[in-house]
């Protein structure tokens, strides 16, 4: 998959204008560079509130804690 249409579906339009492309082969970090993308954008709009967040992206609480701890975020 072309990497500035992956960047297009993160919303980081001016990015990918501007960014080297992406090595073939990097799907699973793209994806997961997305996911946190989504999760900080939806703890950021709930002030924190994580049962909310969760609601928001249409998983589970503890759901959204797993994916957190795997990406890194806290």
């Amino acid at each position: 998959m072309d990497a500035g249409l992956l960047r297009f579906a993160a919303g980081e339009v001016e990015e990918a204008e501007t960014a080297p492309p992406a090595a073939p082969g990097r799907l699973e970090e793209a994806i997961a560079a997305l996911e946190a993308r989504m999760l900080r954008e939806a703890l950021a709009e709930t002030g924190g509130n994580q049962s909310e967040a969760a609601r928001r992206l249409g998983i589970s609480r503890p759901g959204l804690i797993k994916k957190m701890a795997r990406l890194g975020l806290r």
